[in-house]
């Protein structure tokens, strides 16, 4: 098994730390080559699993 790879509910095993999705859930930082192995094993682009949402204080200053 490769180092850092964990069990999904003893199912199949997964390139990435489970805490990694507990991080997208409460909108926490995820770094990009998290992201990129997450894509890769759900064989998905990052459009699929992201949306960017600007912060208010961006949209005032833009529009």
């Amino acid at each position: 098994m490769h180092a850092g790879w964990r069990y999904l509910s003893g199912q199949f095993e997964v390139p990435f730390r489970v805490n990694i999705i507990t991080r997208l859930k409460r909108n926490q930082y995820v770094a990009l080559d998290s992201m990129e192995r997450i894509c890769y094993t759900l064989n998905c682009g990052m459009d699929d699993v992201l949306e960017f949402i600007p912060e208010e204080k961006e949209r005032q200053n833009n529009g």
